[in-house]
């Protein structure tokens, strides 16, 4: 009896200490997007403007992906993930400098993202979406299952067609840690208590 009642105290303190700390973001899966332009999307209640999605990659957290091979029109197959806006044609979401590199952490059951290096190419033009924690990004977090949700709303600049409108983004899927080197250091003192706590019920 003492032994279990040993048993579950060890495994709750590993599991305060791993949720307590700091654990810095690796990736971010996408199982779908939305994006509308000067009004809510899907994500938000309202629509989504695109149509025609595909999702070619995972965010991985510290670099910037896609966008390699876009030439005069997006090509929807080079970006993170790619749509038909409404009658405009082709879009390419990929992130790029000089914005930060995506990052971000899991704390205390919290997500955080910086996703401000976020661009849109359409029609031989480049256009920042980028959101982050520290400005508009609202993001969810299941610590159970991983799953995420980030929405977030960016300003166009630049001129027409679309100079002055908002593009409000969502992304959801997975989010996963950068294993905490002290949770396996808990986690291994923790057996090696039990083990001696077994030795002791046994003696």
């Amino acid at each position: 009896m003492k032994f279990l009642q040993g048993l579950v105290a060890m495994v709750a303190m590993v599991g305060l200490a791993a949720s307590a700390g700091a654990a810095p973001l690796a990736t971010l899966t996408i199982d779908s997007f939305g994006f509308a332009m000067n009004h809510t999307n899907a994500a938000e209640g309202g629509t989504d403007d695109n149509s025609a999605n595909v999702i070619n990659m995972d965010i991985v957290m510290g670099g910037y992906q896609g966008g390699f091979g876009i030439k005069n029109d997006a090509d929807k197959t080079a970006g993170i993930v790619g749509f038909d806006f409404l009658f405009f044609g082709p879009v390419a979401a990929y992130t790029t400098g000089p914005d930060a590199a995506p990052s971000g952490d899991i704390t205390g059951g919290v997500l955080t993202v910086d996703l401000s290096a976020w661009t849109a190419y359409w029609n031989g033009t480049a256009f920042n979406q980028g959101g982050s924690t520290s400005g508009t990004m609202v993001t969810t977090y299941n610590s159970v299952t991983g799953a995420y949700t980030a929405i977030w709303t960016k300003l166009i600049d630049g001129g027409p067609p679309f100079g002055g409108k908002t593009g409000h983004w969502s992304l959801s899927g997975t989010a996963t840690a950068v294993p905490e080197p002290m949770s396996m250091a808990l986690v291994g003192s923790s057996l090696l208590g039990l083990i001696g706590l077994r030795r002791r019920l046994m003696a």
